[in-house]
C-alpha cells in the first residue's frame, strides 16, 4: 500500500484544516496545516501532540476492545475546531475539522469518517 501523504488526507475534504500522521512508534511523519489556514495552536504544539498524544487516547478507548472490539478512531469535539484521530495504514493519523457553519457539520463529519475508513 502507497505511504500516506498530507495531501491524500486534505484530499478528503475541503473543511480539514490541519492533518497529522505519526507511525505506532510516535514517529511524526508529517504535521501540515491546510494551505492558506491559519493555525489556532503553534506548530510545537501540534507536533508535540503527534508524538504521544493519539496513542494516548486510541489506547485509553483501546480498554474497552475485550468487550466491544478493537477501537479505530476517537474524536474531540472542541469549541473551534472538530478532531479526529484514526489508526490507518500501520499509523495514526490526526485531523481537525473547521467547525464553520456548525450547521454543515453533521453532514461533514460521516462524509470524512468514510473516507478515513477507505484510506486503509
Amino acid at each position: 500500500m502507497a505511504e500516506l501523504t498530507v495531501e491524500d488526507v486534505f484530499r478528503i475534504h475541503p473543511k480539514i484544516r490541519w492533518a497529522a500522521y505519526a507511525t505506532e512508534e510516535a514517529q511524526v511523519l508529517f504535521s501540515k496545516m491546510r494551505p492558506g489556514v491559519k493555525s489556532i495552536s503553534p506548530e510545537t504544539e501540534d507536533e508535540a501532540f503527534m508524538q504521544l498524544g493519539p496513542q494516548v487516547v486510541l489506547g485509553v478507548f483501546e480498554r474497552f476492545s475485550p468487550y466491544a472490539g478493537p477501537v479505530s478512531m476517537a474524536s474531540g469535539d472542541y469549541e473551534k475546531v472538530f478532531m479526529f484521530v484514526a489508526k490507518v495504514r500501520g499509523g495514526v493519523l490526526a485531523l481537525t475539522i473547521d467547525k464553520h457553519p456548525e450547521s454543515e457539520l453533521l453532514q461533514t463529519v460521516p462524509t470524512i469518517i468514510k473516507s478515513i475508513r477507505d484510506l486503509g
